[in-house]
């Protein structure tokens, strides 16, 4: 194989690639031994068929297969010899097939981080705030997790639910005298009082007892998440069978035992860790974005266009997300203007994660595939995903590339910081809070 590269932008590349028939049809026949181990015919024992019968008989399949497997040994030899890796994928022109005894020439395309020259990043100066927990904070967690152990009450009395207690309804929608499925709810323990999109919810709820049915109109907004009811006017009916309270679990002796924990002291110093590692954590990203600002400022560099288009996508997603979190339904028409505005910020993190990659290189810092593996698991944990369909994802999509980068990056960040000269100081505490004792005392 012999290949030539033409320098399309600073960021991306053109190979052209071209192979001799020898080698060719070396790639068919291993794609002929490979299928003949498994095959079996009449009249031939299995893995005996000859090999003029194997490839002629799945002659096409076989020949795509060597060709896929030639390609990727192409790349791989290129990205090696050339020291490239891509972004995202790698396009592959010319539509290559393999014959016998002919020659192949193709080309592939791909994106590549662009040389940077980096500045001198040892020794930088930074401050880094440091806290320790408070006892309201740690009160604050502890009362946190009774509360995700709560468990359903009833309250006293009939009703109708206020504000913090919870109605087990039924509800449906109607539109135009039809009944709307996709927000329909049985046996749904509705929180009074959370504010939804629709607060017609609340004010009908809290008129009902136990056992009674009600019905009020409904105007639902124009960015409701079901565009099909976008500003439409409805009736909403529904039925309270219940009324009742989260009752936070009990610090007892069960509880600190599901906790691993001896006794109360235990735990709150249990947490006490938690809480300061939080900070730590916290306040060592707020020192490391002060170094990164720092030397972002000394350097320019062009960026990969496919790298701003994968940060750019994600960023929409995420506001797509929250928007459907909300109840509201994401305008597809102001996505260019929305692009427009997330444009800055998106420009900032692609720049930010090109130079760190750079300083991970420099530092001989690397990514192995078990830790590209345990964050695409982590990502697939984190969605409720299946890890296999998220890890092929990930493969099939070229994100794999993005994934390692990131992970990369932060190796980079890691040794600007472990080389810098850190000075620990006491945390500043937010205004409101500085005003706080005075206007008790004021009282």
């Amino acid at each position: 194989m012999k290949y030539t590269t033409e320098e399309l932008t600073p960021c991306k590349k053109k190979v052209n690639i071209s192979v001799e028939p020898d080698e060719v049809n070396a790639a068919i026949n291993t794609a002929v031994k490979l299928q003949q181990r498994g095959i079996a015919m009449d009249g031939f024992r299995k893995g005996h068929v000859p090999a003029d019968i194997i490839e002629k008989r799945f002659k096409g399949q076989l020949y795509h297969d060597a060709c896929q497997d030639l390609i990727n040994v192409h790349i791989n030899t290129v990205f090696g010899e050339l020291k490239v890796t891509p972004i995202a994928g790698v396009a592959v022109n010319d539509n290559p097939q393999l014959q016998r005894d002919t020659p192949l020439n193709y080309s592939i395309e791909f994106e590549h981080l662009p040389e940077v020259t980096l500045p001198n990043y040892e020794g930088l100066e930074v401050e880094q705030e440091e806290k320790k927990p408070t006892d309201d904070e740690i009160e604050a967690l502890l009362t946190r997790m009774r509360e995700q152990r709560a468990k359903f009450v009833p309250v006293d009395g009939n009703g109708p639910a206020v504000d913090g207690q919870y109605a087990n309804i039924d509800m449906r929608v109607f539109v135009d005298g039809k009944s709307v499925d996709e927000v329909k709810n049985d046996g749904y323990d509705y929180l009074v009082g959370q504010h939804t999109v629709l607060p017609e919810i609340d004010t009908l709820i809290k008129t009902l007892k136990v056992d009674q049915s009600g019905e009020s109109e409904v105007t639902f907004p124009a960015d409701f998440f079901n565009k099909s009811l976008a500003g439409k006017k409805g009736t909403i009916k529904i039925t309270v069978h219940a009324i009742k309270l989260r009752k936070p679990a009990d610090l007892d002796e069960k509880f600190l035992k599901e906790m691993g924990c001896k006794d109360e002291a235990e735990l709150r110093t249990r947490l006490s860790g938690f809480i300061k590692s939080q900070y730590d954590n916290l306040y060592r990203g707020n020192a490391c974005t002060k170094l990164l600002e720092q030397l972002l400022k000394q350097v320019d560099f062009p960026l990969p266009e496919s790298m701003i288009d994968i940060y750019m996508n994600e960023a929409v997603a995420q506001r797509r997300q929250n928007a459907e979190y909300m109840g509201k339904r994401f305008d597809d028409s102001k996505l260019d203007e929305l692009k427009k505005s997330l444009e800055p910020s998106v420009r900032e993190q692609v720049k930010s994660t090109v130079f760190l990659i750079a300083v991970a290189h420099k530092e001989g810092l690397d990514v192995q595939d078990s830790e590209v593996q345990n964050a695409v698991y982590r990502i697939a944990q984190e969605s409720h995903q299946d890890f296999q369909q998220m890890w092929q994802f990930y493969q099939n999509s070229g994100l794999i590339f993005n994934l390692r980068d990131r992970l990369l990056a932060d190796k980079g960040m890691n040794a600007i910081y472990a080389k810098a000269k850190v000075t620990m100081v006491p945390a500043k505490e937010p205004e409101e809070k500085k005003e706080k004792p005075a206007d008790s005392e004021a009282k």
